[in-house]
């Protein structure tokens, strides 16, 4: 018969299909339902968990650790603790370790300021009388400072002391202007500091962040500088010369309170004097321009090119140099006078050099001439 109702065998498999869809949706809501009670029971236990080891923490914590207990060493300081074990409902282990609470609001204080001593490189012999400044390039100087150490009556407070190297922006020296203790002038170069992990000179990048060295942390020379940090003598001139060296160290305590860091008298490393041109009029005069004012220009450690000379027999006579002078209107400059005029020159003309003394810094005194990676200067033509 046909019509619009549904057979008797569709309405069964429909019923079928509806009972079937509700058993899934019955396991799935009951097993999420049972999920929820036993995320309830965990939840519930672990709460309990933590209660306990809250209770048990704040029992322990003003006791002396007893057995069982556990050490640790840190910084040469050996730590005692309580070890506390508690076990979950499901067996898990939670392990905590506790020292003895000690309230300690004291902060080490450092007995004295740190000093910096300019002594012989590789060695604790230091100059005698103490010079003002060293030159950059002048490798036999080497900055040491001694330990500090606390007041008495705070060794019992101090854990560990950061140790720290500063320079400044570059600045001209004047003995009678004072740098100042502002550190806001002064950035880190190296330091020691034992909470930290060591970085080598290799691994700061060329300084972009501060290697933290263990190894004579308290000694600093510009060969350290220039052989960690890979530097030809320009690189080593540019970064750390004309600059004040300062030493700076800051006591911790065994709370973690800092101390006040103490500040060490200043060294100024000075910049050579550098040749920045040299000028042949094609007669008899040579004129030198350096990067600051010179004086006292010493004849005999100025050497010319042979080409310059006087010679006899095809043997060398002299530097054929008649006059070293500076000159009155512009102190930066030497004008060396030859004897006799040169001819047959063709310029440029390389292979000549000023020895250290040769002329002297107005600012800094007798430091060494720089006149390139190879100690020459080139003459070229006035």
């Amino acid at each position: 018969m046909k019509g619009k109702g549904y057979t008797l065998i569709e309405l069964i498999l429909s019923i079928a299909l509806l009972g079937l869809i509700a058993t899934y949706f019955i396991t799935s809501i009951s097993f999420g339902y049972k999920n929820i009670v036993n995320m309830e029971d965990r939840t519930i236990n672990m709460y309990t968990v933590q209660q306990n080891m809250e209770n048990t923490i704040k029992e322990k914590k003003k006791l002396e650790p007893t057995d069982p207990q556990k050490n640790f060493e840190i910084f040469d300081k050996t730590i005692s603790a309580h070890e506390i074990k508690l076990t979950t409902s499901n067996n898990n282990e939670i392990i905590a370790y506790i020292p003895k609470e000690t309230i300690n609001y004291n902060i080490p204080v450092l007995s004295s300021d740190p000093v910096i001593k300019i002594n012989e490189i590789d060695t604790d012999k230091p100059y005698s009388p103490q010079p003002l400044f060293v030159d950059v390039l002048d490798f036999n100087w080497e900055l040491f400072v001694a330990e500090v150490p606390v007041t008495d009556s705070t060794k019992p407070d101090h854990l560990m002391s950061v140790y720290r190297w500063y320079i400044s922006d570059e600045i001209q020296y004047s003995p009678d202007i004072d740098p100042g203790d502002d550190l806001k002038r002064y950035f880190a170069i190296k330091e020691w500091n034992e909470a930290k992990k060591q970085l080598p000179y290799a691994e700061s990048e060329g300084l972009s962040f501060i290697p933290n060295i263990k190894a004579n942390y308290n000694r600093l020379s510009a060969r350290e500088l220039k052989t960690n940090l890979g530097l030809s003598d320009k690189e080593l001139i540019d970064r750390f010369g004309n600059r004040y060296f300062r030493y700076g160290i800051t006591p911790y305590s065994i709370a973690g309170r800092i101390g006040e860091e103490k500040i060490s008298n200043y060294v100024y490393v000075t910049k050579p004097i550098i040749v920045e041109s040299a000028t042949f009029d094609m007669d008899k005069t040579i004129e030198i321009t350096f990067n600051q004012e010179v004086r006292s220009p010493d004849i005999s450690e100025i050497k010319l090119n042979g080409v310059f000379a006087n010679w006899y027999n095809n043997r060398y006579y002299d530097n054929n140099i008649k006059k070293v002078k500076i000159d009155d209107a512009d102190k930066k400059k030497l004008i060396i006078t030859l004897n006799n005029k040169r001819n047959n020159i063709t310029l440029p003309i390389g292979g000549n050099s000023l020895q250290k003394g040769a002329v002297q810094s107005i600012s800094f005194g007798e430091i060494s001439i720089y006149n390139g990676e190879d100690g020459t200067f080139e003459i070229t033509n006035k």
